[in-house]
């Protein structure tokens, strides 16, 4: 299903010529907006926004991307351009759900610090964490394409959740040159057991990897949210 939100586009770009919006703040409404306040006016919270008819999945990213600092030389120009860029995507139809998958995938495998590529870049012994996250990465793509794999889904998440447990154990016991490889593994298959879970139960939980990312890889989660709201808009 497809759903189209017009009236985000000329809100968020009424915002920004009134320079009221800003960051770290859902707002006054008036003198003050954030990215989701100023396209559902005088909302407060991402529950709000959610009766507007926006996914609580993208609500919640939106606010987590929209506040992060990216390293930027222009954090302002950079949150602008991010919203507009929203806006814009979801002013035409837009498969919410299938774009939800499409941004999972990116941070777990095709995005610039995807979970798989930092554990490819890792010295040591990963494969149980690779295969790991290359399973959930592989529902993902299942379930983009309109098939059913909650249930299967439950068993990835699982697979994960061990993976990531085994790593974090290595950090435990590893010395001090192979600590830090094994937490950024435990780290990667967390966030496949996590995006799992979320799938087996249709939870709205996309923003969870980005959250706690470093700023580089909030600035590609940002590019990843509006390739994955675009590509599940061309092919619907």
């Amino acid at each position: 299903m497809t759903t189209t939100i017009p009236e985000a586009l000329p809100r968020i770009r009424a915002a920004i010529d009134a320079g009221i919006l800003t960051s770290g703040t859902w707002g006054d409404g008036d003198s003050a907006v954030c990215m989701m306040s100023a396209a559902v006016p005088q909302a407060k919270c991402t529950a709000e926004c959610v009766t507007a008819g926006w996914p609580e999945w993208l609500a919640k990213l939106n606010v987590t991307l929209f506040d992060a600092d990216v390293g930027a030389d222009d954090e302002e120009k950079a949150r602008q351009h991010f919203a507009l860029s929203v806006a814009e995507a979801v002013s035409k139809p837009v498969d919410f759900d299938k774009a939800r998958d499409l941004f999972l995938i990116r941070q777990l495998d095709t995005g610039e610090y995807s979970a798989l590529k930092t554990l490819h870049s890792l010295d040591g012994e990963w494969s149980q964490q690779i295969e790991a996250v290359q399973g959930v990465v592989a529902l993902l793509h299942r379930r983009a394409i309109g098939e059913d794999v909650a249930g299967e889904m439950n068993a990835a998440a699982y697979a994960a959740a061990r993976a990531a447990a085994r790593a974090a154990d290595t950090a435990d016991t590893a010395d001090t040159a192979a600590r830090a490889a094994a937490r950024a593994a435990a780290r990667a298959a967390r966030a496949a057991a996590r995006a799992a879970r979320a799938a087996a139960r249709a939870a709205d939980t996309a923003d969870t990897a980005a959250r706690a990312a470093a700023r580089a890889a909030r600035a590609a989660a940002r590019d990843d949210l509006i390739s994955a709201l675009n590509e599940a808009g061309e092919t619907t």
